[in-house]
């Protein structure tokens, strides 16, 4: 890999405490520099395997480890800055993202306890309007009969006169045999 290449490079130019150090040989380095360049404190962590497959692997990895231990890179500092006119920007900064946090959470609290009475309510509403037995969902079952009303047959209104029935009667006759027969 060649991130890890780049490492070793940097890792073994400061262990030679070499003026110059690549950082730049790749984006791992690049991002590593603050640390490993002596102004914070680092924790490598090996990752090693007891496998006798993973035997060469485990080795170098224990070699690069010893490698590392190796370097010195000298006392952390403290990265802050003494009543600069930045740091009170940057202090004005978080008590101002502090309140709009406090704020927000206030507002999810709010919103969380009105949506559980919501919960509450609906499902009251839902105990209340309990459906009584199964009514036929056709008017046609209802007024004629099951004979002629079916789970295919389209719903109509209850016809008026005797020429309406007949009409009605006519017209679920001839949708029930379209929709019964095959195409």
């Amino acid at each position: 890999n060649k991130s890890l290449s780049a490492l070793g490079d940097v890792i073994a130019a400061l262990l030679e405490k070499r003026t110059h150090v690549p950082f730049r040989n790749s984006q791992l380095t690049r991002l590593l520099s603050d640390s490993l360049g002596g102004n914070s404190k680092v924790v490598l962590l090996a990752h090693v395997s007891p496998e006798a497959a993973s035997l060469p692997e485990t080795q170098s990895t224990l070699l690069f480890a010893q490698r590392c231990s190796q370097v010195e890179l000298g006392k952390a500092k403290v990265n802050a800055t003494g009543g600069g006119g930045s740091s009170e920007a940057a202090m004005t900064a978080v008590a101002k993202y502090k309140g709009e946090l406090e704020t927000t959470k206030s507002r999810a609290a709010r919103a969380e306890a009105e949506a559980v009475a919501l919960r509450e309510e609906l499902a009251e509403l839902k105990r209340r309007q309990r459906i009584p037995s199964r009514e036929p969902l056709s008017p046609v079952s209802r007024n004629h009969g099951s004979e002629i009303a079916s789970s295919a047959t389209p719903s109509m209104p209850p016809p008026q006169s005797a020429t309406k029935k007949a009409i009605s009667r006519a017209a679920l006759t001839a949708a029930s045999s379209i929709l019964n027969s095959k195409y």
